[in-house]
């Protein structure tokens, strides 16, 4: 097992204990090792949206997609980001984005988010038009 499983396997055996600051701490190693890997940046991200810190988690999705602007999972996740931060604008270019990769598993997201926030008329109204 190289260095960068190791570490990948604890992130992923602390994530899945819910002790995401331990995990983020994990996907700074992975950054150290490898800047260049966006799924790093993606990890640290997740880390911190999952312990609630979505300004910081957004900061790494954001590199993340610098480096793959097709990341479905960052879109995903800044969409979420956005829409929990009724931030409408930027929730629909992340959306858009994500329908545009044509993922049929995203666009069930997508639905998914329209239904769990009912109060966000105009973008369910133009997601729907979308898909």
């Amino acid at each position: 097992m190289t260095q960068i499983e190791d570490i990948r396997n604890r992130y992923d055996e602390k994530f899945q204990l819910s002790e995401f600051a331990e995990a983020y701490q994990l996907a700074l190693e992975l950054i150290k090792t490898d800047p260049s890997n966006f799924v790093s940046y993606n990890l640290a991200g997740r880390a911190l949206f999952r312990n609630g810190d979505n300004c910081n988690a957004e900061r790494y999705f954001l590199i993340a997609l610098s480096i793959c602007e097709n990341n479905e999972n960052c879109l995903s996740f800044l969409s979420q980001i956005n829409l929990n931060e009724n931030n409408f604008e930027l929730t629909m270019v992340y959306l858009e984005k994500l329908i545009k990769i044509k993922s049929s598993y995203k666009l069930e997201k997508i639905r998914a988010f329209i239904h769990l926030y009912p109060s966000c008329e105009h973008a369910r109204e133009k997601i729907f038009l979308m898909v």
